[in-house]
């Protein structure tokens, strides 16, 4: 497991792979913590925020590494995808809970 998490840090995954394996469970992550449980107290919220900011940022750079050798298209789709979901999931980990 930690082999797999190093070639994904490395970029040394294809960008399919990582993007199905960073971006889709982040985003079920997202989903159910903000839409399915609702009832919950608001320490877990705040942590659970800030552990999905952490791990977009992996993505993000797992994403960046893999799409060198990648179609030119594909990996500014990818790339432009990531960065909108690290600015949201950064609005609702942080500023979400300031304003």
């Amino acid at each position: 497991m930690i082999k797999y998490f190093k070639d994904l840090w490395y970029g040394k995954k294809s960008l399919t792979v990582t993007n199905l394996s960073t971006i889709f469970p982040l985003t079920i992550y997202f989903y159910l913590i903000n839409f399915v449980f609702i009832d919950g107290k608001l320490s877990f919220y705040i942590f659970s925020d800030i552990l999905v900011v952490i791990l977009a940022f992996f993505s993000l750079a797992s994403i960046w590494r893999s799409s060198e050798n990648e179609n030119k298209l594909y990996s500014f789709l990818s790339k432009s995808f990531s960065i909108l979901i690290v600015i949201l999931f950064i609005y609702n980990g942080y500023v979400k809970w300031i304003i």
